[in-house]
């Protein structure tokens, strides 16, 4: 592949290349952004569950 046609194909080859690795990263990056998503929620709620178990906690011993 000598001549004008050369660089016409290595883009073509590239933009390919791109498209597929795309389509294989995009449905793993989207499943660990959900799994880090649902984590955080999880830890937020146990923060929450967690301060509102000391609020009672300390209301008790005060009052």
């Amino acid at each position: 592949m000598i001549g004008r046609s050369a660089p016409l194909a290595i883009a073509m080859g590239l933009l390919v290349l791109s498209i597929v690795v795309a389509i294989i990263l995009i449905p793993v990056l989207d499943e660990r952004l959900r799994r880090h998503a649902a984590r955080k929620a999880a830890a937020e709620a146990a923060a929450n569950d967690n301060a509102r178990a000391g609020a009672r906690e300390a209301g008790r011993i005060v009052g």
